[in-house]
């Protein structure tokens, strides 16, 4: 099953639409009349998203999220290590000095760069900086999912592909090492990326 909600993506693959592995950024959305409930119920689920990503992806080191609710957004990030959240801060006032229906974006305290800042750094950014590792990449091999691990040796780097899991239950902790054990090859040749 892949995701419901609206994502940023990055090259998604046609081979394999609506994937957990392609998304950079995980929203939740609600227009904020229920109040409180609204919050915790986005927050709810933009952690079980972040969760999912961690625990669906190999290539993943971390995640990012943003939930809104009413004028409300909050950013999320999650790594093995740590999940951080933003305070609440009010994106879209509606400005009384142009009239009833102008509009201007100003989070509370003046600080309008939260918003522009976030998705400026999403689309400058490089792929690792996203939160995918470079160390692994996900191919097809037969219409079957595998990932190349590339290793750095005395040799010089060295690219295993991955060919059965053995092993991959601590990956469900959303804080945690997210190990698992796999059988794998040395690849010789190179295969299509996915990605």
């Amino acid at each position: 099953m892949g995701p419901r909600g609206p994502t940023l993506t990055r090259n998604l693959n046609k081979k394999f639409p609506n994937s957990w592995e392609d998304i950079t950024v995980s929203f939740e959305f609600k227009k904020g009349t229920r109040g409180n409930s609204d919050s915790k119920d986005d927050d709810k689920k933009v952690i079980w998203s972040l969760h999912h990503i961690m625990r669906s992806d190999p290539c993943h080191r971390a995640t990012f999220g943003v939930t809104i609710e009413s004028t409300e957004m909050k950013f999320w990030f999650t790594c093995r290590a740590v999940t951080i959240v933003s305070k609440p801060f009010n994106f879209f006032a509606i400005s009384d000095h142009v009239g009833p229906y102008a509009v201007c974006l100003r989070p509370s305290k003046q600080e309008p760069e939260y918003l522009i800042y976030f998705f400026c750094s999403l689309v400058f950014a490089e792929d690792h900086q996203l939160g995918w590792d470079p160390t692994i990449q996900r191919v097809c091999v037969g219409g079957k999912i595998r990932y190349d691990i590339s290793v750095c040796t005395d040799e010089g780097e060295v690219v295993y592909q991955t060919t059965r899991i053995i092993f991959d239950y601590s990956v469900d902790a959303l804080i945690g090492r997210g190990f698992s054990t796999t059988t794998s090859i040395r690849r010789a040749a190179s295969r299509h990326q996915v990605r």
